[in-house]
């Protein structure tokens, strides 16, 4: 946004500039010739009043002195011609010259008694020259001509330099808009960095972040004001949920385990014809434990700030493998892992809770003898890098329809094809981990039946730890 409101600062100027100074340009050189042709005039003029009582009574050395005079002051040189166009005195020839100039159209206009003026192109001097050529007038007889010529690159240079004090003025200003424009601009954008900045950290999880008072624009000043009263709301809804979720907890998980105790007391002294509607009862006991358990996971997901950062998956795989193969061999079932080293982008714990999930619900569908797999391996490239994490079943699978709904809340799959989960939670916690740290999850057809649940994560490009 800076360098956006500095071109349009920095256009603006320059078109006024161009506006402004090309113009005043042309003015200048109009008026430089304008000097140079003025200046020409009255020295052709005067020129010519000194010269026609030596010309009218013939005094021919009385010529040369008055043109080396104007040769030395002025630069410029002066032919003066008797009426029949010989030179009398030419001041780039001192040792005097009878050189004939009738054949020049501004010596013949003068002779003729008009006096003539203008730029014209030397070829023997290779420049242009500006020329002035004036009759000598004396009584009504014209006794000859006094013709004043000036380089035409004098002035021209004058110009060129009037055009280049014209840019380097109009470089100075720009970079003086600049400068003030740079700064003006960082007044507007750094309250906004500043609260892009507060923005990006409270959705990052950091609740107390807010933006300090700055000398800004008053409406950026009441943005930062606006943001800090809707982050400071935010963060007491957040701790209320907060707290909730805790008094949730200890609230409804003591009495369960109370009831589930007194329960378990019944049965052992209960009649046998009442020990199957008490084992029904222990039964939904338990699934309410799960469900609320499940329920406060959810909310905790829910709430829980992504703060992703390197983990190393092989590791976190071999961990869960070595404490959930008690409980796999305990129903027959075999738990199998294929590792690549690679490192994953992921809050501290998500990758533990998710494969915990995943190879709970593996475990419920999978028959004696089966084997669960779970590997780690690293797909896509440039970029875009990902760890996949697939744990793999060997049970009875589910169709296309069952696999779009089963990140659904409270959804469980139906008897003929064996719930995944108590609480139809499992699958939707995972996928709130998993999002919530950039990446994705879904359930594919395995190869050999069964499914298998991808987890695809971002991958962290140094090298995995050894």
């Amino acid at each position: 946004m800076t360098r956006r409101l500095l071109v349009g600062y920095l256009s603006i100027t320059v078109f006024v500039l161009v506006l402004l100074e090309v113009p005043l340009g042309f003015v200048f050189a109009n008026l430089e010739r304008g000097r140079l042709e003025a200046a020409v005039r009255e020295d052709a003029t005067t020129m010519a009043l000194f010269a026609a009582e030596p010309l009218r009574a013939g005094d021919r050395a009385a010529l040369p002195p008055m043109v080396d005079l104007y040769r030395r002051r002025r630069h410029g040189r002066v032919v003066i011609v008797d009426r029949a166009g010989r030179a009398l005195a030419d001041s780039d020839a001192p040792g005097g010259t009878d050189e004939s100039f009738t054949g020049r159209p501004e010596i013949a206009a003068a002779l003729a008694g008009r006096a003539t003026d203008g730029f014209r192109r030397s070829e023997t001097l290779g420049h242009t020259l500006f020329f002035e050529a004036v009759p000598v007038n004396s009584g009504g007889t014209v006794w000859g001509v006094v013709r004043v010529t000036y380089p035409a690159a004098v002035v021209e240079g004058r110009i060129r330099r009037s055009w280049w004090l014209l840019a380097g003025l109009g470089l100075g200003v720009v970079a003086v808009v600049a400068a003030v424009s740079r700064r003006m601009a960082r007044s507007v954008t750094a309250p906004l960095r500043r609260l892009e900045a507060a923005a990006v950290s409270f959705g990052d999880g950091r609740l107390d972040v807010r933006v300090p008072p700055q000398a800004g624009p008053p409406e950026l000043d009441g943005l930062a004001a606006v943001f800090n009263e809707t982050a400071a709301k935010l963060e007491r809804l957040l701790e209320s949920q907060r707290a909730f979720v805790a008094d949730a907890s200890h609230q409804l998980r003591t009495p369960l385990a109370a009831l589930r105790l007194r329960l378990e007391v019944v049965e052992r002294s209960a009649p046998a014809a009442a020990r199957e509607d008490v084992e029904q009862a222990l039964e939904e006991v338990h699934r309410l434990s799960r469900l609320v358990d499940g329920l406060l996971a959810l909310a905790a997901a829910d709430h829980q700030a992504s703060r992703p950062e390197p983990v190393d998956v092989a590791a976190v795989v071999r961990g869960r493998r070595d404490i959930w193969a008690p409980f796999a061999e305990e129903q027959g079932v075999t738990i199998a892992t294929a590792l690549t080293p690679a490192r994953a982008l992921a809050t501290a714990g998500n990758v533990e809770q998710v494969l915990d999930n995943l190879i709970a619900n593996a475990l419920q569908v999978s028959p004696p003898g089966a084997t669960i797999t779970v590997a780690a391996t690293v797909a896509g490239g440039g970029s875009r890098e990902w760890v996949e994490l697939h744990v793999v079943d060997q049970g009875p699978g589910m169709d296309p329809e069952l696999r779009a709904r089963a990140f659904t809340r409270f959804w469980r799959a139906p008897d003929r094809s064996r719930r995944l989960g108590g609480s139809g939670l499992g699958l939707t916690i995972v996928a709130q981990l998993v999002e919530g740290d950039g990446g994705e999850v879904s359930l594919r057809d395995a190869a050999g039946g069964g499914i298998d649940a991808c987890v695809r994560l971002r991958r962290h490009r140094s090298a995995p730890a050894a």
